[in-house]
């Protein structure tokens, strides 16, 4: 039993380099990928100007996200490197870590996936399919909230690694997080795959919505399922920490596939590869050219 009164296992602390290593190199690649997202946010502000309102909410809303989780990860930064350099307690201390991983990363991925479930209800015309998908999401992020509230009452970092509450919450988090991921990933692939027609260009542009699904859920659910391993399945080893490096960054994972789906949209007039039609990734409809959102 803990001093905070929780219940736990008795694996050895870990503080120093393990977590050091692992929390800078968690940071650097998420402001990296900040730095992705602002490219993909920018494509889309000026290929989309057209696109309803609710898609527009739903980017924007996204970003915005991921800017709060930006600003408080960098305070975070700067609150173990330089203001508690050298200190020991700035090591236990678990900072805003709950709710830049769980929270924000969970509120991404439940925007992103449900925005998947919407296409899978107009491409496959089946609610109960995307019902599913949509119950999952919510249950990720459900389970993420109450990771999230485990990790703030525990305190210190240290305590992380013990409280069994928080294995538990932190496995049905990213598992369901993986397990709707995945099934995105197999229904979108097997609807888009039936409507192959018998034009070339038009089973490309599909070939390529395939390719792409498969990659974007791909990367997303190795993301959760590294985290789970790191943080449970090696908690007993100095690798454990590192299951900051795919929770501080899946937010801006889920975000990056999000804009990824939408801005598969933009086609280069005048290039190698002519296009006469392309697949709406919002209304899951043909359309042909119409030079809007070209560039």
């Amino acid at each position: 039993m803990s001093a905070q009164g929780m219940e736990v296992d008795e694996p050895p602390i870990r503080i120093g380099w393990p977590s050091t290593s692992a929390f800078l190199l968690g940071y650097l690649i998420n402001t990296g990928l900040f730095g992705v997202l602002c490219g993909q946010i920018y494509t889309y502000y000026m290929a989309f100007p057209k696109d309803k309102l609710s898609i527009k909410l739903m980017v924007y809303g996204i970003f915005l996200l991921d800017v709060i989780q930006t600003v408080l990860a960098t305070h975070d930064v700067f609150a173990i490197f330089a203001i508690g350099y050298g200190m020991i307690s700035s090591l236990h201390d678990i900072h805003l870590i709950w709710l830049t991983v769980p929270i924000l990363g969970g509120l991404a991925g439940c925007a992103g996936q449900l925005f998947f479930a919407y296409r899978i209800m107009l491409i496959s015309e089946s609610i109960l399919i995307a019902g599913i998908t949509a119950a999952l999401s919510i249950c990720t992020l459900s389970a993420a909230i109450y990771t999230g509230i485990q990790v703030y009452l525990a305190k210190e970092l240290s305590v992380v690694f013990q409280d069994t509450r928080v294995y538990i919450a932190c496995g049905v988090w990213n598992g369901s997080g993986a397990l709707c991921d995945v099934l995105i990933v197999c229904v979108m692939t097997y609807y888009l795959s039936r409507k192959s027609t018998a034009f070339r260009s038009t089973n490309r542009v599909i070939a390529k919505l395939i390719l792409m699904t498969i990659e974007t859920g791909l990367v997303t659910a190795t993301a959760a399922i590294l985290c789970v391993i790191f943080l449970i399945g090696l908690r007993h080893t100095n690798l454990a920490p590192y299951f900051a490096v795919p929770g501080i960054t899946i937010s801006k994972l889920y975000s990056i596939t999000f804009l990824a789906i939408l801005n598969n949209r933009v086609r280069v007039y005048g290039g190698r590869e002519p296009v006469p039609e392309v697949y709406d990734s919002v209304s899951c409809q043909w359309e042909r050219h119409s030079g809007e959102d070209s560039v």
